[in-house]
């Protein structure tokens, strides 16, 4: 009797894994052809499995491209879905609010993923082909579930929120080839401690650690942050309210340090201005109530308003050093 019991355990399995690795049928998708009439494009999923598999070819063409809204809005759950290798582009909002969905197969030559793609998903991780150079604005907004990250090894741009609201991120290692992080790229991130920034990064957005949010002063848990040489301009508030933050490493040829950059930082307790710095924005450094040591040189500097209010620990040796480089502003 076991032994039957075990049998058709087995059988059940293997129907399962079956079902699982065939394509669904066509009649599962609205289809039609793509832009450039060689290659299918999915329009919409009409089919009930929870699992999805998408075709690589229908009627003899290849699927290329999974169009704006293709599994948003669709009846039924849907927990995982496979895309072939066929397809080169994932349009706006494809999979936007399926947070039922928690995996995704992407192929392996995937070019671009639309504005979007994924915007508040139940994706818990995410491994992106080094054929994307891109991660569009809100591509993964606030996926909550979302934990790990393999990023391509070709990217370029990470855009404005595009991880934005993802909750259970604890780490990303940005690589080398990513020159720009967008206006709020990593906000809200509530349980992000560890960031490690590419070594050619240019431009790092407004608010791109912090919330955001006016009033909220909330930023991720970050503990350390080493800003690369390469990096020029780095936005307003962008680690605002980050009160984990202890250790700053500012890149030497940084010209300007953007408004409330570092508001509120309470346990940040030493801070070294590059001697490139020429102008300081307001409340760069307020409410930083840890901050004890302030190293920058007698230098002219552009103070605009107050910058260190709500900041009581400074030394006197600190408080000097700011004053010979022309600060006038209440401590």
């Amino acid at each position: 009797m076991k032994k039957q019991v075990f049998f058709i355990a087995v059988l059940l399995g293997m129907a399962a894994l079956n079902a699982w690795a065939q394509a669904a049928p066509a009649s599962d998708f609205k289809y039609d052809l793509d832009k450039a009439g060689t290659g299918v494009l999915i329009q919409k999923y009409l089919g009930k499995s929870a699992v999805v598999r998408i075709p690589e070819t229908i009627e003899g063409y290849p699927v290329t491209v999974i169009g704006e809204w293709a599994f948003s809005n669709t009846s039924g759950i849907i927990t995982s879905v496979v895309i072939p290798n066929s397809v080169t582009e994932i349009r706006e909002r494809a999979f936007y609010d399926r947070r039922d969905l928690t995996t995704v197969t992407f192929p392996d030559k995937l070019v671009t993923i639309g504005k979007g793609a994924f915007k508040e998903s139940g994706l818990t991780s995410v491994k992106l082909p080094d054929t994307v150079t891109t991660i569009e604005d809100e591509t993964f907004y606030y996926c909550s579930d979302l934990t790990t990250v393999t990023f391509p090894n070709k990217l370029v741009r990470i855009g404005a929120s595009a991880f934005n609201g993802c909750r259970s991120l604890r780490s990303v290692r940005i690589p080398d080839t990513v020159t720009s992080i967008g206006n709020g790229a990593f906000g809200a991130c509530e349980k992000l401690t560890g960031v490690t920034l590419s070594a050619s990064l240019i431009t790092i957005g407004d608010y791109a650690f912090s919330d955001g949010d006016e009033y909220a002063y909330f930023g991720c848990p970050i503990t350390e942050i080493v800003i690369p040489a390469s990096v020029s301009s780095i936005g307003y508030r962008a680690f605002e309210g980050c009160a984990e933050l202890k250790t700053v490493t500012l890149p030497p040829g940084l010209e300007r340090i953007r408004g409330r950059l570092f508001y509120r930082c309470t346990a940040l307790s030493a801070i070294a201005i590059p001697d490139s710095v020429t102008e300081i924005g307001r409340d760069a450094f307020s409410y930083c109530s840890s901050l004890e040591s302030v190293t920058v040189s007698a230098h002219p500097i552009t103070w605009n308003g107050t910058q260190f209010a709500g900041s009581p620990r400074l030394t006197l040796a600190s408080k000097s050093a700011i004053r010979s480089a022309g600060y006038t502003g209440e401590f």
